[in-house]
């Protein structure tokens, strides 16, 4: 209104002035364009973004979001687009970028009016990178072994790792290869290395490899120490009664097999020990214990760790514990076994309580570790001695257990003395085999019994041999039911083959197992003229190619002579073998397959010929 006023009043210069902003104001409320063009030069870190933008005749400045994700969260440094109306092509280097990631960009103009203007969101993945690789530090170096560390960063591909060790920067050792993963962070990654040589200076470095490439970390250094005896500390007591305690200590066995014991005694000569326990190879710090007994009452008692591996011997420092006062602990006097058979037995013995009530067991077992006992019984509380008995079982045929009796009570634990009782053996073994007669590559199977004076449980060996004198080899072993009854298969035998079964010193009587070819012999004319050619042909089965077949003809005497020795065939199923001969003789012929490194062999069924005269000219 106020322009066409102003030109009906004739004021032509300001109507001029004013038509040229309205045309100015009316471009500028376009905005600037921007249009988010392709990507050039994708790395496995770096890309060059391109775009266009058209400023539409305002100064225009232009940069390019990019991210993860849509939300971008960088941007490269503004630029200028200058202030044209048509559209000029842009473009960004971007760096610092993840391998193998899908990024999401966009280009963004913004005119000097405020006004702005987002191009398309597009995306691209940058390519794939050879894995990351550092080298850690080293852990548990002993002097034979050490475990290496470090961390390797995937970056998004498939990627496994190992570690190179030697003795110089040429390594010649690795640890096996392992795998790395395929994540985009870093992860931790370790081995272990042995043996290695004590006293030696080690070079190492991480490996690790995918399909973009591999890559090496830092060589590093570590040094093995010189072989050290093992090192220990006495600990304390504990669980200490009239008569008993618990002695305890800590054991680094420096990386070499390394074994422990306490000595114990009123003085520090000791006089005592515990008996010896592994306290492995480790090269870390370990608890052991052990628990003394038949101590005195109200005594004060020295005690020390000592641990030796093949560098040498450590005495732990010497400690004291004092034992309470009280009654005596109970007595126990092993006696005799009785009822003993094959599988069980009763052992029997004598408590004496001592005035405290006290209960009593029987440890037994093949060694005078023994291993196993019988339920805790009650022996009383009285002063007077208390027999007690327990059976035991089950136990093995013809074998001899210790076993001894413990009494115990709150004033200490009383052990018997140790004591052998010996198993009654069955008194016959029997085989036989189902079938005996066999083709090569079938099976048998073997059952049979071992016979006790009662219901017994025996661990039977089933042995074989070449022949039935021997010698025997053990094959299998197996518990036999309580009947005494066994079965061992399925065995298939290459070859004629002779079992025997033994149970706790029986053994059965040898049972051959008798394995053979199926052989078959046919020839194209049974009747044929003398000196005209035969076909022998003929089947072996199983198939057994690579093998050799005799062609034998019963001579004089009844001595078979072999003709020709023919090399077998592959067939459908079998080996087959053919020759063509003019035989000079009629009568029983036969094939036979020869034994092929312990093989079964076998023999055709006889067949005859007859050869008719040669016919006149």
């Amino acid at each position: 209104m106020f322009g066409a006023k102003a030109c009906r009043r004739g004021v032509v210069g300001l109507c001029v002035v004013f038509a040229l902003v309205c045309a100015h104001v009316a471009t500028a409320a376009l905005g600037p364009s921007a249009t988010t063009g392709g990507v050039e030069n994708v790395t496995a870190t770096s890309a060059t973004l391109t775009g266009k933008v058209n400023p539409e005749g305002t100064d225009t400045n232009y940069h390019f979001e990019y991210g993860t994700t849509t939300a971008y969260g960088a941007q490269t440094p503004s630029q200028d687009a200058g202030s044209g109306t048509t559209d000029k092509a842009v473009s960004a280097s971007i760096s610092s970028l993840s391998p193998n990631t899908t990024y999401h960009y966009r280009l963004v103009a913004k005119n000097v009016l405020g006004l702005t203007a987002d191009g398309a969101d597009k995306t691209f993945t940058t390519a794939p990178s050879a894995p990351a690789a550092t080298t850690g530090g080293t852990n548990s170096v002993s002097s034979t072994s050490a475990t290496l560390t470090g961390s390797v960063n995937p970056y998004g591909e498939d990627t496994t790792y190992y570690f190179e060790y030697g003795t110089t920067r040429a390594y010649g050792a690795q640890t096996p290869s392992q795998d790395a993963g395929s994540g985009t962070t870093t992860v931790n990654v370790s081995a272990s290395i042995g043996p290695l040589t004590p006293s030696t200076t080690y070079h190492y470095r991480l490996v690790a490899q995918n399909a973009a490439g591999l890559t090496d970390g830092f060589d590093k250094t570590f040094r093995t120490p010189a072989p050290q005896p093992p090192a220990v500390k006495t600990g304390d007591a504990s669980s200490v009664t009239a008569t008993s305690a618990n002695l305890a200590g800590i054991v680094n066995p420096q990386g070499q097999p390394t074994t422990y014991y306490f000595q114990y005694g009123p003085t520090t000569a000791y006089g005592a020990q515990t008996a010896s326990g592994s306290a492995g190879a480790g090269t870390t710090a370990g608890n052991v214990s052990a628990q003394v007994g038949s101590l005195s009452p109200k005594t004060t008692y020295h005690y020390r760790l000592v641990a030796a591996n093949a560098t040498g011997t450590t005495y732990g420092a010497d400690r004291t514990f004092a034992t309470a006062s009280g009654p005596p602990p109970p007595a126990a006097t092993t006696g005799t076994a009785t009822a003993v058979t094959a599988t069980s037995a009763t052992v029997a013995g004598v408590v004496s309580p001592r005035g405290n009530p006290t209960a009593y067991y029987f440890q037994y077992g093949p060694t005078t570790a023994y291993g196993s006992q019988t339920s805790v019984g009650n022996a009383g509380s009285g002063a007077n001695n208390v027999n007690v008995s327990a059976p035991i079982g089950p136990l093995s045929p013809s074998k001899t257990y210790h076993y001894r009796l413990v009494a115990t009570n709150s004033f200490g634990t009383a052990y018997g003395a140790d004591m052998t009782l010996t198993t009654s053996a069955p008194s016959r073994v029997t085989l036989a085999a189902a079938p005996r007669t066999l083709v090569f590559g079938q099976v048998t199977w073997l059952n049979g019994t071992a016979l006790a004076p009662g219901p017994v449980q025996t661990m039977v060996t089933l042995q074989q041999g070449r022949s039935a004198a021997g010698p025997f080899v053990n094959v299998q072993s197996a518990f036999s039911v309580l009947t005494g009854e066994f079965v061992f298969g399925p065995l298939s035998p290459s070859s004629t083959t002779y079992y025997r079964a033994v149970a706790a010193g029986a053994a059965s009587a040898p049972v051959a197992v008798d394995v053979r070819f199926l052989i078959t012999l046919s020839v194209s004319n049974s009747h044929p003229r003398r000196g005209r050619l035969v076909r022998f042909h003929g089947t072996v089965a199983p198939a057994h190619p690579g093998g050799a077949v005799l062609l034998q003809w019963l001579g004089p005497k009844h001595r078979w002579q072999t003709i020709r020795r023919l090399r077998l065939h592959r067939g459908r199923g079998v080996s087959v073998y053919s020759t063509r001969i003019r035989p000079g003789h009629g009568g029983k012929w036969r094939a036979v397959v020869l034994p092929d490194a312990g093989n079964a062999k076998g023999f055709s069924s006889l067949l005859r010929l007859h050869l008719r005269p040669v016919r006149p000219g």
